[in-house]
This record gives C-alpha cells, structure tokens and sequence, in this order.
C-alpha cells in the first residue's frame, strides 16, 4: 500500500471471530483514521518480528493468544 503501509490480518477458528466460513484476508491501509499511532499493537508485533527475515512466519508470543506475524517485502 502506498503511503505509510498497511496492516494484514487473517483470523482462523470459532473462538477467532471468525465470521466467513472461507480463508481470507483483511487489509487495512495505515494510518489508522483518528489515531496519531499507526497501530496500538504495533510494538508487541515489531518485537516479534525484530531480526526475522521477511516473508517467515513467526509467533508473536507476547500476546496473551495465539498469534503469527510475518513481514512482507516493500514491493
């Protein structure tokens, strides 16, 4: 996304939220409209990713669930 980037996120499982029955994925362009942070979760999720190389998959164990992350290339 152009700009500042954006934020992809899949949610998996009854317990998730899930509310589509078919994988897909949400994507929302930064910054968030109305915040002056681009987004709230976004320390816990760099420092899960800190030294990773893009495009592998990692847990995010800071969060009090199950999360991954990954980062993705520039382009």
């Amino acid at each position: 996304m152009p700009g500042c980037g954006g934020l992809a996120y899949f949610n998996h499982g009854p317990l998730s939220g899930m509310s589509q029955p078919h994988k897909h994925v949400q994507a929302v362009p930064l910054p968030l409209e109305g915040c002056s942070e681009a987004v709230p979760m976004g320390p816990l999720v760099a420092a899960g990713l800190e030294g990773r190389e893009a495009g592998a998959c990692n847990e995010l164990r800071r969060f009090p669930f199950q999360a991954y992350g990954c980062s993705l290339p520039p382009r």
